[in-house]
Parts: C-alpha cells; sequence; structure tokens
C-alpha cells in the first residue's frame, strides 16, 4: 500500500522541526554541559512524540504491547530469566513499568533513546560533520525501522556510541556498551567484531603507516578478506551448523540460494564513490575508523543472504554513512567532490526510503494512526 499523504505530512512535518533544531544547535556555541543535553533533547522530541502517540502503527506494534503486558507482571528476578526475552530488554521494560503504566509513553520512551543515545554519541564531533545531514540520514535509515523492530534500533544507536568510544580508543568502556547491547538485542554481537576490527586497523602504528603514505599489509589483507568473504561466508556458515553447539541455529540457514549479485552490487553502489574522496578519509582517524567498520556490509550482508538469523545486522553497518556522510561534507576541500558525494548518497537513501517505506510500506508504518 502506498503511503497516504497525511501520514507523510505527520512524518515529515517531525522531521522538518527535528532539522530546525539540528540546524540551530549546530551553530550555537554551548559551553555548559547540561545546556548541550538539554538541546539534543529538543531535538528528539518532536520525532519521539509521533512514535509514542501512535496506535497499532508498525507490524510489531501488537507484539510489543503483548510483550510490554507480559513483562509488566514479571518480577525483576523473572525478567533475568525469561525464555524468550532478551534480559537486558526485559529488565528496562520492568524498570521503565515502575515509572509509568502508559503504554504510548513505554514506546516514547524507546524511541527517545534511541535517538538520544545516537545524538548524543556523535556530538562531539560536532565541529567535524554536519549535524543536519546526519539526523536526515539517521532518519531514513533508521526512524521507520524502529516503530517496528524497536529493541535492534535501540542496539543500534548504541553500536554508534561504541564506535564513538573505540575511535577515542576508550576500549573497555566500548566493550561495555556492547555488551549492554547485546542483552538488549543478540544481533549486536557484530559489536565486538568491531572493536576487534577498530583496534587493530586504527592503532596508533597502522595510522603512521597511513600518515606516511604507505599501505599497511594489516590494511590490505583486511581488504581482500572483505571481498573473498562471499566465498567464506557459506564455507563457513555451512560447517558452523554441523557443530552440536549452533545445532539450534540449522533452521535459519539456507542451503540453496545462488549467489549474490544483488548484494555485491550494492556494495559496491555503497563503496565505491568513496574511493573519489580516499585521501579524505585516511586523513581523518574517526573517518578511516567508520569506513573500517562499513566495510563489514559484505560479509554480513551475505551472513543474512545465507542465514536468516543475521539478516537484520545490516542495520548496523548501513547506518554508519549516517556518520561518513557528514563528516566527508565537512572534511572535503573540494566542492565538486563534495557536492556529489553528498548527492550520490541522498539520491541512495531517498530512493531507498521512497521505494520501501512509501511505496512499499515496509514495516506498515502507514497510514499514520493516534
Amino acid at each position: 500500500m502506498i503511503a497516504d499523504f497525511g501520514s507523510i505530512i505527520i512524518y515529515w512535518f517531525g522531521l522538518l522541526l527535528t532539522l530546525l533544531l539540528t540546524v540551530l544547535y549546530s551553530r550555537m556555541q554551548i559551553r555548559k554541559k547540561y545546556w548541550d543535553i538539554v538541546w539534543i533533547a529538543l531535538i528528539c522530541l518532536p520525532l519521539s512524540i509521533i512514535a509514542g502517540m501512535r496506535s497499532y502503527v508498525g507490524t510489531d506494534y501488537v507484539n510489543y504491547v503483548r510483550i510490554f503486558n507480559e513483562v509488566k507482571y514479571l518480577t525483576l528476578g523473572e525478567c533475568f530469566t525469561h525464555s524468550y526475552l532478551d534480559r537486558g530488554f526485559a529488565v528496562l521494560v520492568k524498570l521503565i513499568w515502575y515509572i509509568t503504566d502508559n503504554l504510548k509513553v513505554i514506546f516514547f520512551l524507546f524511541n527517545f533513546a534511541t535517538l538520544f543515545i545516537a545524538l548524543k554519541a556523535v556530538s562531539k564531533y560536532k565541529k567535524d560533520m554536519s549535524m543536519m545531514l546526519f539526523m536526515l540520514l539517521f532518519y531514513l535509515i533508521i526512524y521507520h525501522h524502529s516503530l517496528n523492530i524497536l529493541r535492534q534500533c535501540f542496539a543500534v544507536s548504541l553500536m554508534i556510541w561504541a564506535l564513538c568510544l573505540m575511535i577515542e580508543r576508550k576500549v573497555w568502556k566500548s566493550l561495555i556498551v556492547c555488551v549492554l547491547a547485546m542483552f538488549i538485542h543478540n544481533t549486536m554481537i557484530i559489536g565486538i567484531l568491531f572493536i576487534v576490527v577498530l583496534s587493530i586497523l586504527c592503532s596508533e602504528k597502522e595510522m603512521k603507516k597511513l600518515e606516511n603514505g604507505t599501505c599497511s599489509s594489516v590494511h590490505v589483507l583486511y581488504y581482500c578478506l572483505i571481498f573473498i568473504s562471499i566465498f567464506l561466508v557459506p564455507f563457513f556458515l555451512k560447517l558452523m551448523i554441523k557443530m552440536p553447539v549452533f545445532q539450534e541455529y540449522a533452521k535459519y540457514f539456507i542451503a540453496d540460494v545462488d549467489i549474490g549479485i544483488g548484494r555485491i552490487a550494492e556494495f559496491i553502489i555503497l563503496f565505491a564513490p568513496l574511493l573519489w574522496v580516499w585521501k579524505t578519509i585516511v586523513s581523518s582517524k574517526a573517518l578511516f575508523a567508520m569506513f573500517n567498520a562499513a566495510v563489514l556490509y559484505l560479509p554480513v550482508a551475505f551472513t543474512g543472504y545465507y542465514f536468516n538469523w543475521a539478516s537484520r545486522m545490516n542495520l548496523y553497518t548501513t547506518v554508519i554513512f549516517a556518520i561518513m556522510i557528514p563528516m566527508i561534507f565537512k572534511k572535503e576541500k573540494n566542492p565538486n567532490k563534495k557536492f556529489a558525494i553528498v548527492c550520490w548518497y541522498l539520491f541512495y537513501f531517498v530512493g531507498t526510503y521512497f521505494l520501501e517505506i512509501l511505496i512499499k510500506n515496509y514495516g506498515e508504518t502507514f497510514p499514520y494512526i493516534m
């Protein structure tokens, strides 16, 4: 079903208000930390209110209402031993029930936390990126998904926080955030992979080689492994499901599939333009770290292609573009390259948004009902 005009107005009005507040925030020099938090909270309010006020909007809405009501009658101790819910999520929901018994408020709080954590994490790069462009891309990639796969989108925001901590070499803090996120949604195991990759590729030793114009053998090996992952992933998955410890996941494995040409094409569309601004990427530690995390898109995509359980994990790598492109916008000195790169990715993500959300109504976030 194609999205109705009235619902589009509601969502886009919230987005417009969010972008206007983000522009004001970007232009302000805020010295007090608590004022920075207040501003970020204000930016997150419009879209969070829309998410909270909805009724039966989204494929998983009824399922989450059932989960919230089920957790309401569990003790805090029972939340830790719940049979199918991620324990961290169950505990978090239970704690929210102590604050409010209004389901709309619970939906509001989860969406608010998703937006707030992501924006607060990247706000430290406020001078090095376009915050408005970040919010626009984050909306296009995450927001409508957050009305359905609520837990995973919350975990995605925690992943962004963990990545930002890794860039600052706060490895243990990053690891703690990843572990906490895994208790919210188990697909966040990919966060551990990010930590391992970035701790090796973005070490002082490897970064110095890049600064001296030398291509590190470690980086070459990593990028080669990324490309041959299209052959390695199905081999290792077939091997893995034969092991007794992974037998319970065998039902998610898809054995008879053709090579994912569509996934390879999508990878090329997403990453080929970045080679044009490669010098800008390697000149910034934050950008280079984000790029190295994002290229895991290919093996993660193929894992999901052959293994249903991992099909949603690609959201963790795709959302990194919401950080990379705004950084390139600020750091790229060639105006023609800057314009072309931003237009390319806006065309891609806006096009994907129109096709999946507005036309196909993926996740059934239309029509909007209060």
